[in-house]
Order: C-alpha cells, then structure tokens, then sequence
C-alpha cells in the first residue's frame, strides 16, 4: 500500500506547536515588508488551524486586526528591536508573506510576483 504524500492541507506536512480544544497552533515564519523602503523583516511565529477548515487561518492578516497598518507597523518595529511608531490606522504601507516553518512553502503571500 502507498502512503500519499503530505499536502498543505494535512497537519503531517507541518511543525505542530500546541493542540487546543478545536485547534492547532503551527509553526510559522513571518515576514513582513516595508512598502516604502522595501525593508523585510522575519520572525518564527505561529498560527492556528480551526478543525473544520482546510488549512491555516489567515483571516487576522488578510481582514482582521493585524491587517492594519497600525498593527503591522508595530510588529516590524518589533522584529527589529525598536520603538512602537505609533502609526495612523490605514492599508498598504506593509506587506506580510506568512510560510511554513517546516517546508518553507508560502501559505499567504501580499507580496508582488
């Protein structure tokens, strides 16, 4: 009998962090643009998969709170160990790639081809 190979959409493919009631927390790493100066910026990170779905959740990066400007400002002054710039709520001034820790394949990418 041939064992199938592991896909994005199958939790064998993927570092596993933590199980909790109705998820997994995967490992991640995350990457997060500069639009303006083209500066990236990464970090090992996590995210989680809801039983039910069919992959990773990535809706707190392409709709929620860490879709904003604010937010990610924050977070790329994070991974380069400096201030909060306390930037204005707004879209576009940053771009995340998100991939897994385990084979390197983007899950969720805002960067241009």
């Amino acid at each position: 009998m041939n064992n199938p190979r592991p896909t994005p959409n199958d939790l064998a493919y993927w570092h596993t962090l933590e199980l909790h009631e109705g998820s997994v927390s995967l490992k991640t790493i995350e990457t997060i643009r500069c639009n303006a100066t083209g500066e990236i910026r990464e970090l090992e990170s996590s995210i989680r998969w809801f039983n039910g779905d069919d992959g990773p959740h990535t809706f707190i990066w392409s709709d929620g709170n860490f879709a904003c400007d604010c937010n990610r400002a924050m977070f790329f002054a994070q991974m380069g160990s400096e201030p909060d710039p306390n930037v204005e709520c707004s879209d576009g001034l940053f771009a995340v790639r998100l991939k897994n820790w385990k084979t390197g394949e983007v899950f969720y990418d805002e960067f241009d081809p």
